[in-house]
């Protein structure tokens, strides 16, 4: 199963059960010893996007907000096993048309990230992930979502 690193703030790092690392809004704490495979950025507030703090393997994939959603249209994309879609996200501060969450699928999990920024996330929203709640263990990374049956990780710094 993948190993989750809740960071501080928004980031945190998976390391998945291939060795993948994955990334998501690199800015806060430590653990940003291993190369990056995949790095994902929900919007682009400085306190999201500290990428000088990551080693970028050749060949990195990096998905920033306006790269998965586009056009009003949020995109889902699979890199070998490890799917990421982006959901709506949004609060006073954030902009819904410039800010995404991510599912990110990995290892027989599905991680429900950039939590903190969902405003009361829609019914279809909702809808969609008890669909694939049913079918997934779901980790929540921030708030719990009502009516979606899932665990919430407390968010300590340095575990994992």
């Amino acid at each position: 199963m993948a190993k989750l690193l809740y960071q501080g703030h928004g980031s945190y790092r998976i390391t998945a059960d291939d060795g993948r690392v994955l990334y998501v809004d690199p800015y806060a704490g430590e653990g940003y010893d291993k190369p990056a495979d995949i790095v994902l950025i929900t919007h682009e507030h400085y306190d999201h996007n500290k990428l000088e703090l990551l080693t970028m393997k050749p060949g990195t994939i990096l998905h920033r907000s306006g790269d998965m959603l586009v056009n009003g249209e949020y995109r889902t994309v699979e890199m070998d096993g490890i799917t990421v879609t982006a959901v709506p996200a949004c609060n006073k501060n954030h902009p819904i048309s410039e800010c995404v969450g991510y599912l990110i699928r990995v290892d027989g999990v599905l991680i429900v990230g950039g939590q903190a920024d969902l405003n009361a996330p829609s019914e279809s929203y909702r809808a969609a992930l008890r669909e694939l709640a049913d079918t997934l263990p779901v980790v929540v990374l921030g708030n719990p979502i009502p009516g979606i049956n899932c665990r919430f990780l407390q968010r300590e710094r340095g575990r994992g």
